[in-house]
């Protein structure tokens, strides 16, 4: 936990894609609640977060993340995703896959804040909602052909792509179907009352949890800009913000305190396979072996990283650093892979060299987006890393359009770049339109499809073939998975546990 007064930190995109009105989110709430007053002392003490007001104010017809972050508390999904990134189930109680159909047993007994009980139909509506191009969720349903309430109590979700953990991409708040664009019926701990003094939600005495929050009521604060957030949280009138720290920093004043918590958002090195330096799986190896990932997340990222040598996030129970032990940070295994490339410094002049009868200096440009200082301080220290061996290493610093023109273009030898897996960790994009390096798929494609099919287990054969093989192959080199902050005023939790998926991720234990 860090307790600066002053922090620099850099706040999520929470604001964007939002189109704000004064007027919007006034009507359309569970109409059987309404704000009481309890004996606990403790439960009664408010607590307010921020909301960006929109003309449609539901879950899966939104982008703007701040408020997809509020309708954690609202709404729940078949699954949950967990601090470790495992799917732990929610509204399904079970569910099996065959013949590339998964079957979903929704749970019995769970009510929404109307009052009416969840069905499978509410699932179906949900998911088809969630599968239309406007839904953030949009992307990581590409996959799913058929959604099918087979009665009141069943699901059908058939895929037309391997995917043997589709479990972990169903943490999508589930609403009643038919309801309303303003707040539709949920079934989470809170319920939403709204009248011409506001938006407050209010703790559910039918909760199918039976658990009760630290917080009887929350008050909503609309804002429709950044100042107005940082206003909101100076005057504590709202008490969380969620940010990303690694970027462009912006200072907030007064006593307030942060905690971190890991994200799928990968950054890696990429290689351009069309110059022949990089198509040799012996250099790409000893190009990961020179990357210091513990000092990079320490001291680039300022601990707001976690180093990985795989493509899944080092929290994950299924992740081993075994499964590449032949990449991980060792000058003196970078040198020998080098060498046995063929790459020597055979006049001694203090370069490494490579070819046949006329030998040529090594020499490599790193290609990174110039606006964060977090990823071209990673660029340099690798940079420093190539120099020391010998060879030629230079930082290009780009700004966001010629980097992303660079990469179009496949004008780099290496690059720097991140992505934002989804929770089940299939690498597919990075083959597909990401690729600018031009790995090929090849019989690689046979690895990885089977990796897609099998449940994310570290005992699973496929799972532990496949990244033992990503290893030696090196399609790409990940460097580390970053880190979010939560921040509130000081001594407001002792405890919380906000993950990527769910700010207010077992908000019932918060205290």
């Amino acid at each position: 936990m860090k307790k600066n007064l002053a922090l620099l930190l850099a706040l999520l995109m929470l604001l964007s894609g939002c189109k704000a009105s004064p007027d919007a989110a006034l009507t359309g709430s569970d109409e059987n609640v309404s704000p009481q007053t309890g004996e606990d002392g403790g439960a009664n003490q408010d607590l307010g977060i921020a909301y960006v007001p929109e003309d449609i104010m539901h879950p899966l017809k939104t982008r703007n993340k701040l408020n997809l972050e509020l309708f954690g508390l609202i709404y729940e999904g078949l699954f949950e995703i967990d601090e470790s990134f495992t799917a732990r189930p929610v509204l399904c109680e079970s569910f099996y896959l065959d013949n590339g159909s998964y079957y979903f047993k929704i749970r019995s007994g769970v009510l929404f804040g109307d009052g009416s009980s969840l069905t499978a139909r509410d699932a179906e509506y949900s998911l088809k909602l969630a599968k239309e191009q406007e839904s953030y969720y949009a992307n990581r349903l590409s996959g799913i052909k058929y959604i099918k309430a087979v009665d009141d109590t069943t699901l059908e979700v058939r895929i037309d792509s391997q995917n043997g953990r589709l479990e972990s991409l169903l943490d999508i708040p589930i609403v009643k179907s038919g309801s309303g664009d303003s707040f539709p019926a949920g079934t989470g701990a809170y319920s939403v009352w709204q009248n011409e003094d506001g938006i407050t939600l209010v703790a559910r005495e039918n909760w199918w949890k039976n658990e009760t929050p630290k917080f009887n009521h929350i008050k909503l604060y609309a804002v429709n800009n950044l100042d107005e957030l940082i206003y909101n949280f100076e005057s504590f009138n709202i008490d969380v913000i969620t940010m990303d720290s690694t970027g462009n920093p912006i200072r907030l004043r007064g006593d307030y305190e942060t905690r971190d918590f890991g994200t799928t958002v990968m950054q890696y090195i990429g290689f351009n396979m069309k110059r022949d330096l990089f198509k040799d799986s012996l250099i790409r190896q000893a190009f990961s072996c020179l990357i210091d990932r513990e000092s990079a997340a320490i001291q680039d990222f300022a601990g707001l990283a976690e180093p990985a040598l795989l493509p899944l996030h080092p929290r994950c129970p299924a992740y081993s650093q075994d499964y590449a032990a032949n990449i991980k940070y060792s000058v003196e295994n970078a040198k020998s892979l080098f060498a046995a490339a063929g790459i020597t410094d055979t006049d001694n002049d203090g370069r490494l060299d490579y070819g046949g009868r006329r030998r040529l200096p090594v020499t490599v440009s790193i290609l990174v987006n110039r606006e964060n200082k977090s990823k071209t301080a990673v660029c340099h220290r690798i940079a420093e890393a190539l120099k020391l061996l010998g060879i030629d290493a230079v930082v290009r610093e780009e700004k966001w359009e010629d980097y992303l023109k660079a990469l179009q273009k496949g004008d780099f030898d290496v690059y720097y770049a991140e992505v934002n897996l989804c929770p089940d960790f299939i690498i597919d994009p990075l083959f597909a339109a990401l690729n600018y390096g031009g790995f090929p798929r090849g019989d690689f494609g046979v690895l990885l499809d089977g990796f897609n099919a099998a449940p994310l287990d570290k005992d699973n054969a496929q799972v532990k073939s496949f990244y033992m093989e990503f290893a030696l192959r090196v399609p790409f080199v990940p460097v580390l998975f970053k880190k979010n902050t939560i921040v509130t005023h000081r001594s407001f939790f002792e405890t919380l546990t906000p993950t990527q998926q769910n700010t207010y991720y077992a908000f019932s234990r918060w205290k």
